[in-house]
């Protein structure tokens, strides 16, 4: 599970890089972000780190509502972070608004998909444990597959802010 979050800093740093100007510097909202983001993988990465070591050794309707704890702190973890990057603002690049709102939807976009994961493991019945082993094996994969989903906008401006600010450096690293 944790090799799947190794690349979070990539992820992360890859949304930072893409993005009509605002009113936050490129650096400051990079920094605002890359902050946020990192806070976001470091929870994520917690949780996950948790949810691992307390599975093995539970009943099947424990698993589930360990399962459903760690989806459920996920959302609200995505949440959080899409309230920062509406806070950190727009950024005063070239395209900055469309950057930060394609930003905004990705996180939005994996905020959902964990959404319907969990919605999916609150549907599987306990009372036959193999189907219920198998979906919840899923989860990882689907972890994978939402971190790995993203698809970063493109912008030469805040590809350098992203180069210049440390936290940026920092997650990606």
């Amino acid at each position: 599970m944790a090799r799947r979050f190794v690349g979070i800093g990539v992820i992360i740093g890859g949304l930072i890089l893409g993005g009509c100007g605002g009113g936050t510097s490129p650096e400051e909202w990079a920094e605002a972000v890359c902050s946020s983001g990192a806070d976001w993988a470091d929870a994520l990465q917690s949780q996950a780190d948790q949810l691992q070591s307390q599975v093995g050794s539970a009943t099947p309707e424990e698993a589930k509502q360990l399962l459903l704890d760690f989806l459920d702190e996920t959302v609200d973890e995505t949440e959080d972070l899409l309230a920062d990057i509406d806070e950190a603002g727009e950024p005063s690049a070239d395209r900055g608004e469309a950057f930060a709102a394609d930003v905004a939807d990705e996180f939005e976009e994996a905020r959902d998909a964990l959404q319907n994961a969990r919605d999916e493991i609150e549907s599987i019945p306990v009372s036959d444990p193999q189907t219920f082993s198998q979906k919840a094996s899923e989860l990882g994969s689907l972890l994978g597959q939402v971190l790995s989903n993203f698809d970063p906008p493109r912008n030469e401006e805040m590809e350098q802010a992203f180069e210049d600010v440390a936290a940026c450096n920092d997650l990606a690293g």
